[in-house]
């Protein structure tokens, strides 16, 4: 399933070009296959996107989480919600790495910062 979809996105890039979403998804995918090399390939050039604010918090986190740094995503989420661009954070499974001790308390208090039920 991996393996086609990279095909797929690197498909998409030789005919449309590099975008954002392409290059997380492809990051994406190389971190989950464990091939950190592209990944961190693909996050660099994702980083670089990110200077001219074409990138998302959230799609930089599920890169890092791809790669098993939940600790550099959640320090990214945290810089965002600290200077007010934080976007609500979707259900999607690719946060669920940051859904459980010690890292679940981000997203409650992100949530209840929403709802206006700071404490």
């Amino acid at each position: 399933m991996y393996r086609e979809a990279i095909e797929e996105y690197r498909k998409a890039l030789e005919l449309a070009g590099p975008h954002r979403e392409r290059l997380a998804g492809l990051a994406r995918v190389y971190g989950l296959l464990g091939n950190t090399k592209e990944a961190r390939r693909f996050r660099a050039s994702l980083e670089e996107a990110a200077q001219q604010g074409s990138v998302s918090v959230a799609e930089m986190a599920t890169v890092d989480l791809a790669l098993g740094e939940k600790d550099r995503a959640l320090d990214r989420l945290r810089e965002a919600a600290r200077q007010g661009r934080l976007a609500p954070l979707t259900a999607g499974p690719e946060f669920d790495p940051l859904r459980s001790p010690p890292y679940a308390e981000f997203f409650r208090a992100a949530a209840a910062s929403r709802a206006g039920t700071v404490r």
